[in-house]
């Protein structure tokens, strides 16, 4: 398991600790890794305890492999660099340093000398690949300790070794869409490892958070992370779970008393008070421990299965129109509903990226973060599920339609497309009369990207004027293809234009 983040000053060295400590006391084999080499100090987390130390660290140990690589010898045994920590429970902890403080004066010249190009191209994957089987058959769990941001210790923290990642992340964008890029940078890279891994899964914890002094930022923290990291939630929590609810759960609390030295909660709270860095800490040691199986005892009551939750659904999508009906027409549930023609996962991998972008100017322009619906799966128009569809488009309030050269081709775009263009038919007379609109803006309710020519104009486009972000579709990178100046400059300049466009509506599109 992989402690990761794209910022410093995250808490994440701290949080291994904590964790590391717990999981020995409970009586799990564990192993806790510094390969922060850039920035080590793990180890002074447990000067709380008595510890059976080495005289030299993970550096130390790399730098012998590679010379004994080059020269045809065997591999030192890891287990001479090792220390040995007292926790006082079931279990010790072991822990491999990174070795400065063996010798603070040589570290920075080793590391400086140490090259992980050479490493490789000595056959250091193929030994790293061995080293991670060993762990994986003497401990039960590793904990490994990553440098932030984008390097090559980075890469092999968080693509090559890790079978989980726990991705830790502070309440601003930098943090956020940061954080959401090595993660899918991540999941593209195991894909080409040569060697076989499961799916990763990924744990992204909200760190550092002060919900006590600003509550209205931090209400809106919380949604704006389940809005990035919910697809990813996805992945190991039930559809009855929320993933608003699971960072509620898992928040690390800043409590400015451990900001000062290397203190551990675990060791100076008490675990029963909800408010605790120290109950936290528990609730994520139950759920790394028992492999996200345990959800009960990490989230509590919202992990069980809601009684008759299957026939809730079917009767929530089938009854639809009915509950349309019977509803208050002025409540708005999205703000914003894709459209788009599916051809491939990598182009929606590119809109995803490309709504991530869009969403964070957005955050800047609105009072509370966007309200976005994609449907990742593009239903069949005639299943069962297109009249909650249905219901979906008629509690938006705009729409943004990437459109390809099948875009028209497809019954449901089309279905999309006519009913936010009779509803802007509908309402024009109200976003006329609207005291936010400028008579030099477009207040229409599509809001057309154009991703790839279209061979004829169809009348419906020659109606809309579209954002042409077709030189920048770049699947094989989409973030790179984001990052790009013109295409940040139209993302910004469509976040605005929705930005007003979203103030001219009125509550109801009912006349």
């Amino acid at each position: 398991m992989t402690f990761y983040s794209y910022k410093g000053g995250v808490g994440r060295t701290m949080t291994l600790a904590n964790i590391a400590v717990l999981l020995a006391q409970r009586g799990f084999c564990t192993l806790a890794i510094d390969w922060d080499l850039e920035a080590p100090g793990l180890e002074q987390y447990f000067d709380y305890f008595e510890s059976q130390t080495s005289p030299a660290g993970l550096l130390s140990y790399l730098t012998e492999v590679g010379a004994n690589l080059e020269a045809g010898t065997e591999p030192p045994d890891f287990s001479n660099y090792l220390w040995t920590v007292d926790v006082q429970g079931k279990m010790p902890l072991q822990l491999l340093p990174s070795g400065r403080t063996a010798s603070p004066e040589s570290y920075a010249a080793n590391l400086e000398a140490f090259e992980w190009q050479h490493f490789f191209e000595s056959g250091g994957g193929h030994f790293l690949e061995q080293l991670r089987n060993q762990w994986l058959a003497d401990y039960d769990i590793v904990l490994i300790d990553s440098r932030t941001g984008l390097s090559d210790t980075g890469g092999i923290c968080t693509i090559f070794l890790p079978d989980v990642l726990v991705a830790m992340f502070t309440p601003n964008h930098q943090s956020l869409y940061g954080i959401r890029s090595v993660i899918e940078m991540a999941q593209r890279g195991r894909q080409k490892l040569a060697y076989d891994r499961m799916p990763l899964n990924v744990l992204p914890i909200l760190a550092r958070f002060a919900s006590t002094a600003e509550f209205r930022l931090s209400q809106e923290w919380l949604d704006r992370s389940a809005e990035v990291f919910g697809s990813i939630l996805g992945d190991w929590i039930p559809q009855w779970i929320e993933p608003r609810k699971v960072f509620e759960r898992l928040r690390i609390p800043q409590v400015d008393y451990f900001s000062f030295g290397e203190r551990l909660a675990v060791v100076e709270e008490s675990a029963t008070e909800l408010s605790s860095i120290a109950y936290v800490m528990e609730r994520l040691s139950d759920l790394l421990a028992s492999d996200f199986r345990d959800l009960e005892g990490a989230l509590g009551s919202i992990a069980r299965r809601p009684e008759g939750w299957q026939e809730v659904k079917f009767r929530v999508l089938s009854e639809g129109a009915k509950r349309l009906e019977q509803s208050s027409p002025s409540q708005w549930h999205y703000d914003i509903y894709v459209s788009y023609s599916y051809q491939s996962s990598a182009l929606t991998r590119w809109i995803d990226v490309f709504i991530d972008s869009l969403s964070a100017y957005l955050a800047l322009e609105l009072p509370a973060p966007p309200r976005i619906f994609l449907d990742r799966e593009r239903l069949d128009p005639n299943s069962v599920f297109s009249e909650a569809l249905s219901e979906t488009m008629s509690r938006s309030k705009l729409l943004l339609a990437f459109l390809t050269p099948s875009y028209f081709a497809s019954e449901w775009c089309h279905r999309e497309w006519d009913t936010f263009e009779r509803r802007e038919q509908k309402m024009a007379p109200k976003l006329r009369r609207s005291s936010f609109v400028h008579s030099s803006e477009n207040h229409s309710l599509i809001k057309p990207v154009l991703l790839r020519g279209q061979k004829s104009r169809p009348e419906k486009l020659l109606r809309h004027m579209p954002w042409d972000a077709s030189q920048h579709v770049n699947l094989s990178d989409p973030e790179a293809a984001i990052r790009h100046p013109e295409m940040a400059r139209l993302i910004q300049e469509l976040a605005t234009q929705i930005a007003r466009t979203l103030e001219a509506i009125p509550d109801s599109d009912s006349m």
